[in-house]
């Protein structure tokens, strides 16, 4: 039975191992940077997890591991506490599985034109690992008081990983939790300003009829000033697309979705494939504050009058093909357009992030 364990939690670390690195890939959009050193990715975990499993001293405070793995050198829980006593612990829902470790944020090395670069979704070339860590006792917060930030796995294939920011000062506080569900987080001062900012996704749409491969995570970056943590808005708003712009990324949608009756002779015309790629496209300019013409881009590839059949974006054309996990009685059924808006606004107004995104676009 021992011996079955530990071939258990072997598994289980190279899982996440895969895990950490691929699910940036999923996630990216189809232009931009699609590549990431697998190698990187893991010497970069294996890092945060042996510092998570080291105890840390920082003024009167210490970081101490908790349920820890000798042979994975990882621990599963943790404790802080202030002149010998403990003032908070963290202990996971299944204590055989999962890992915490500590986060560094890494230092900024000039302002950037975040507007303009974070549209290309380039999120490596900000918050890369060749930038210098920050030492553990950093202020993050812009306060003035030093911070640490420990980030937890639940222990699922890729879910959940939760980071929580403690403020270190004379009076112990946990500043906030972000609930990243299937996202990392990065910490990173992208403005100069002092504080860092946290930089993932927002996976509310995961599994939203798609299999979990194909589906859209936008890009969100949170402001960590002022005692609290919300959406950075002035650093996630962008311009509208220009016309020409907006006609680029229409165009192909339309050649997808838009059914040619010549190729599909059961499928009635004036029909649409709806897959992923539709909402990706909508969530991706909601996420920079153009609400408005995620809409037009919908009215444009979906008619009024035209009716909707789902379909799953692993398709070449659209259509209808093979996902492994995508959810029964999905594929190739009818879908009214009008249950369709209704759903989606339904599932995007869960989203943690959506009181911000309300001010963002103005609704």
């Amino acid at each position: 039975m021992a011996n079955q364990m530990r071939a258990l939690h072997l598994f289980c670390w190279h899982l996440i191992l895969f895990s950490c690195f691929s699910i940036q890939l999923a996630f990216l959009p189809c232009f931009g940077k699609e590549s990431s050193n697998a190698d990187d990715e893991t010497d970069d975990l294996r890092h945060k997890t042996s510092l998570g499993y080291v105890e840390h001293r920082i003024g009167r405070y210490t970081y101490v591991p908790l349920c820890t793995d000798k042979e994975l050198q990882w621990a599963r829980a943790f404790e802080i506490k202030k002149d010998g006593r403990r003032v908070f612990s963290y202990f996971p829902e299944y204590p055989t599985v999962g890992s915490c470790w500590i986060e560094e944020a890494v230092s900024g090395k000039s302002k950037l034109a975040l507007p303009e670069k974070f549209r290309q979704r380039q999120i490596e070339d900000y918050v890369g690992r060749s930038d210098a860590r920050l030492n553990l006792d950093k202020d993050i917060t812009g306060d003035g008081i030093p911070d640490l930030i420990v980030g937890s796995w639940t222990g699922g294939a890729h879910c959940c990983f939760d980071y929580r920011i403690f403020s270190l000062g004379p009076k112990f506080r946990l500043f906030g939790i972000i609930n990243g569900l299937d996202s990392h987080f990065s910490f990173k001062d992208l403005d100069g300003d002092g504080a860092c900012e946290a930089i993932g996704y927002d996976c509310n749409f995961r599994y939203w009829h798609e299999c979990f491969a194909y589906s859209p995570a936008p890009l969100v970056i949170l402001s960590l000033k002022n005692g609290k943590i919300e959406l950075a808005k002035a650093m996630m708003k962008q311009n509208r697309l220009s016309e020409k712009d907006f006609e680029s990324l229409a165009k192909p949608l339309e050649l997808q979705m838009i059914v040619n009756p010549s190729k599909l002779a059961k499928v009635p015309p004036r029909s649409v494939f709806i897959n992923s790629k539709l909402w990706s496209a909508m969530l991706n300019l909601i996420y920079v504050g153009n609400g408005a013409q995620a809409w037009q881009l919908f009215d444009k590839v979906w008619p009024a009058t035209y009716q909707g059949y789902w379909g799953n974006s692993s398709a070449e054309d659209g259509g209808v093909s093979e996902c492994i996990d995508l959810p029964s009685g999905i594929s190739n059924s009818r879908i009214d357009r009008a249950e369709f808006v209704r759903d989606f606004k339904k599932q995007l107004s869960a989203s943690q992030y959506y009181p911000g995104l309300k001010q963002l676009n103005g609704w």
